[in-house]
């Protein structure tokens, strides 16, 4: 049996996490944008690259509470 783990421990999800508050904050805050230059949509492409990298090599599923 495969044992589950919670989700804030998931990569996955903590990357996915990421991507989906960046775009909002970069709203808000566009000289953020300064940070990251002509590279800014290169740098989400590679975040949602690497998400689903993980999600094609992740095998262990995620739990919303800790296993007792």
């Amino acid at each position: 049996m495969i044992k589950s783990k919670t989700w804030y421990k998931s990569k996955t999800i903590i990357l996915a996490f990421l991507l989906a508050v960046l775009e909002p904050v970069l709203r808000v805050f566009p000289e953020l944008k300064g940070f990251l230059g002509d590279h800014y949509g290169i740098a989400l492409a590679v975040l949602s690259a690497v998400i689903a990298g993980l999600r094609f090599i992740t095998e262990q599923p995620i739990t919303l509470r800790e296993d007792k």
